[in-house]
């Protein structure tokens, strides 16, 4: 695709990009929540990441849902999730632009629910002599964005 116009990112040298972590459950019941919790032994169930965006002047929040891997507006995911626990990242210009950019290509994803209860089964097994093999989906766990976006 031929760009339209140039792009020019100009950032201070020593810019630095906040970056949150968020550890995440619904604010209702939900079956396949309850059920990663229980699995995990965690208070959450699901896990995003969230930025501000100075361009479009918008705290952005990227997460796997039934629907799939979106993005959302903080007041939105805030209507139906609740912030368990929180960390925040410093990043270098170059790092924020590649999980950006990471985020953006996981969009669209698909949930992959056989790979969450594969996921399940060998957590509840981990003393036995079988693993069930993992898919390489992105979204079959919400977990595994973070971990994958913060190698950066």
């Amino acid at each position: 695709m031929t760009e339209l116009w140039p792009v020019i990112t100009i950032l201070p040298k020593n810019y630095r990009g906040i970056m949150d972590i968020l550890f995440t459950s619904p604010n209702h019941f939900n079956i396949f929540s309850e059920g990663i919790k229980m699995v995990e032994d965690r208070e959450f169930s699901h896990t995003a990441i969230r930025w501000f965006d100075p361009i479009i002047k918008r705290t952005v929040i990227f997460h796997s849902t039934i629907k799939g891997v979106v993005f959302y507006s903080e007041s939105r995911f805030l209507e139906k999730n609740k912030i368990v626990e929180a960390f925040t990242l410093d990043l270098d210009a170059d790092s924020e632009v590649e999980i950006k950019a990471w985020c953006h290509d996981m969009a669209g994803g698909h949930y992959d629910y056989l790979g969450i209860l594969k996921s399940a089964i060998n957590k509840v097994s981990a003393n036995a002599t079988i693993t069930l093999p993992l898919s390489d989906s992105f979204a079959q766990s919400t977990a595994c964005a973070v971990p994958s976006a913060c190698s950066w």
